[in-house]
C-alpha cells in the first residue's frame, strides 16, 4: 500500500466483517469473539443477527445479536469512526433506532445484555490514559425490563501500545489502528510475521486497496456525477504525477524501458513528453 492509498477505519472494517465471502464471515466471527471473550470472558456460539450500515465517510454501525457458549444473549452495536464528529452531531449511540428498540423491545422471555461499543481513530476521552473506558446509561421505562444498565464502551485506539501478551481483542484493534493509519515500522511488520492469521488478513487487504479507495470516494460523494467527478479527479491527479515523474527521468536521460516500467505510461505518452520538455528548455 502507498500513503495514497491509506483506509480509513470504517471503510476497512466494513470491507473486513460485512462482505459476503466466507473469509470476510469468519473474520466477523473472530473479531466479535474476542470482544466479547475480553469484555465478559465469554465466546460466540452464534451470531442470530448481524446488519451494518456505512454512514457516508463518518462511521461504520454494526448491529448484531449473540447467543454466547454461556448462553447469554447479547445485542451489540459497533461503531467505527475515522474521526471526531463529536462537536458537529451528537453521538449516534443515544439516538440510534436501534438504540431505543433495544431498550423498549416488549419480550420478557429473554433476559438480554446490551453493549454499545464506539471504536474510535481519535481521542475524545482527555481524563483517561487507558484505551478501554466503560460507562453506564440506565435503560428507559418499560414494563420488560430486560437489562440492569446498559455499558457504552470507548475504545480509542491512538492510545492502544503493542506489548507483549496482548489479548485477541487487543490484536485486532492494533491492527486495525496500524493499517489504517499506514503502519510501515519494523515493528508492525516484524509483528506480523509472528502473527500468520493476522499477515493473511493484510495480504487480503493489499489485494483490495484499490477497491477500498474507490470506495471512499463514492462515499463520501452524495451523488452519482459527484462521485464520477471525484473519480476522474483521482485518476488525472495520478496521470500528472506520473507525468512529473517521467520528466524528471527524461531530464537525467534514464533509458525509455525504465521510464515505462516505473509511470506505466507508453513511449508514444513519453515521446510527446520529451517533445514538450526540449522545446520549452
Amino acid at each position: 500500500m502507498t500513503k495514497q492509498q491509506s483506509i480509513s477505519l470504517n471503510v476497512l472494517a466494513d470491507y473486513l466483517f460485512s462482505q459476503s465471502s466466507p473469509e470476510c464471515a469468519n473474520w466477523r466471527i473472530a473479531f466479535l469473539d474476542a470482544l466479547i471473550q475480553f469484555i465478559i470472558d465469554d465466546h460466540v456460539k452464534e451470531v442470530v443477527y448481524y446488519r451494518h450500515h456505512l454512514r457516508q465517510s463518518i462511521q461504520l454501525e454494526v448491529m448484531t445479536k449473540i447467543r454466547t457458549q454461556k448462553d447469554k444473549h447479547l445485542d451489540i452495536t459497533i461503531h467505527f469512526k475515522e474521526q471526531d464528529q463529536y462537536n458537529q452531531q451528537r453521538s449516534s449511540m443515544y439516538s440510534s433506532p436501534f438504540f431505543n428498540h433495544v431498550v423498549n423491545e416488549p419480550s420478557p422471555f429473554i433476559e438480554k445484555e446490551t453493549l454499545i461499543f464506539n471504536l474510535l481513530n481519535f481521542n475524545i476521552i482527555q481524563e483517561s490514559e487507558h484505551f478501554h473506558n466503560t460507562y453506564q446509561v440506565e435503560p428507559k421505562t418499560s414494563p420488560y425490563k430486560q437489562s440492569e444498565s446498559i455499558d457504552l464502551h470507548y475504545m480509542e485506539l491512538l492510545k492502544l501500545r503493542p506489548r507483549s501478551n496482548q489479548s485477541e481483542l487487543e490484536k485486532w484493534l492494533y491492527f486495525l489502528k496500524s493499517v489504517s493509519r499506514f503502519e510501515q515500522s519494523e515493528y508492525f511488520k516484524d509483528w506480523l510475521r509472528h502473527e500468520p492469521y493476522f499477515n493473511d488478513i493484510y495480504t487480503f487487504i493489499k489485494q483490495h486497496v484499490d477497491k477500498m479507495s474507490d470506495e471512499i470516494l463514492r462515499r463520501t460523494s452524495h451523488t452519482k456525477t459527484d462521485y464520477l467527478l471525484l473519480k476522474q479527479g483521482k485518476e488525472y491527479g495520478e496521470k500528472k504525477e506520473r507525468e512529473r515523474i517521467a520528466i524528471n527521468m527524461i531530464r537525467l536521460n534514464i533509458p525509455y524501458e525504465d521510464m515505462m516500467h516505473y509511470t506505466n505510461l507508453t513511449q508514444d505518452q513519453i515521446d510527446s513528453l520529451a517533445l514538450n520538455y526540449y522545446k520549452s528548455n
